[in-house]
């Protein structure tokens, strides 16, 4: 989860926001925020391999699904190119839940940084969803303040997730869903303590 978070905050470095992923040839993102983050994880080589313009199930793009780096899956496990490692779309989360037409090939962008009021140590970017999903594939994890998905598919025990500070945190698995809620969200005014 650390190298992950390390990608991401690198790629809002060089870009000035986080990474939604990149926009195929319909304008839609076509590939996930994990590819985008590739070449700031030392991946360069595998990142090269893609088609940005392409969606995740191209004649190319799906041949590189078997090639998932290591550190999106479990410890100790193969998941044949599925990851938990999986973040937030929705009102007030770092990937907006409709992202604007891009130019074909062209990286998507999340939150920036300064977005993130509540404080980069209170907000949740990445976690162990409930459901794991192909790496490539732009497919997030739907939250609503009401409605927070399931998460902690990796540990019995509980929940790693990775902050906004670029920390790791490992929550228990029966933490409330407001608590969540709350530590999803990156600008609802609401500083939440999840030690308490």
């Amino acid at each position: 989860m650390k190298q992950i978070l390390l990608g991401m905050h690198n790629f809002e470095n060089a870009y000035g926001a986080f990474p939604a992923g990149y926009a195929d040839k319909t304008g839609k993102p076509g590939l996930s925020w994990r590819v985008a983050i590739l070449p700031f994880i030392e991946q360069e080589a595998l990142f090269r391999q893609f088609k940005l313009d392409e969606p995740w199930d191209s004649e190319n793009n799906k041949k590189l699904i078997d090639k998932m780096p290591k550190m999106f899956a479990p410890p100790n496990t193969s998941t044949n190119g599925y990851t938990f490692a999986r973040g937030f779309t929705g009102p007030n989360t770092w990937l907006p839940p409709q992202q604007q037409a891009g130019t074909p090939g062209q990286a998507l962008l999340g939150a920036r940084m300064i977005d993130i009021r509540d404080g980069t140590s209170n907000t949740i970017l990445v976690a162990d969803a409930g459901h794991a999903v192909i790496w490539t594939k732009p497919d997030e994890m739907l939250f609503a303040p009401n409605n927070v998905p399931k998460l902690g598919g990796v540990f019995e025990s509980g929940i790693t997730v990775g902050m906004a500070d670029g920390s790791t945190r490992f929550l228990p698995s029966n933490i409330s869903p407001q608590k969540l809620a709350l530590a999803i969200q990156i600008n609802d005014g609401q500083i939440l303590d999840l030690d308490n």
